[in-house]
């Protein structure tokens, strides 16, 4: 269920039990458009943090588009109606997680990110240049 698998996460990243509604609910904390922290960054590279939003919006957009049709594909390939699995994702309490991995060196044997099961239906992954990713079934 996905109370056992978000109690699993939990536990396995050391969070404990009395922060978890803290956490659950965490609305979207956008860096400042004209926070001073951010002023010293435009020179080295032009960061926009309106850009940024707007950026990390429409690629939720599509993100949430394309978990959608993988969605209705596999209720029909369950010989199920397309709009089968709709009324379990309609709250729109999707997310989009941005991470990013150092370089893994050659002599680094260690894993970044122990072994775990994400909380959702679907997970859609976008693997950089630099490699690394595995998934297991």
């Amino acid at each position: 269920t996905p109370g056992m698998l978000r109690r699993e996460y939990y536990d396995l990243v050391g969070l404990p039990e009395s922060m978890w509604p803290e956490t659950s609910h965490v609305h979207t904390r956008w860096p400042a458009e004209s926070s001073s922290s951010h002023q010293h960054r435009a020179s080295a590279g032009d960061f926009d943090p309106a850009l940024f939003r707007r950026t990390l919006l429409e690629y939720y957009d599509a993100c949430a588009a394309s978990a959608a049709a993988l969605e209705s594909s596999l209720a029909v390939a369950y010989g199920k109606p397309a709009a089968h699995f709709e009324p379990l994702h309609d709250k729109g309490d999707s997310t989009l997680e941005l991470k990013m991995y150092r370089g893994f060196g050659a002599m680094d044997a260690t894993l970044r990110l122990p072994p775990h099961a994400d909380l959702s239906t679907c997970t859609i992954l976008a693997q950089d240049l630099m490699g690394g990713l595995e998934v297991w079934d």
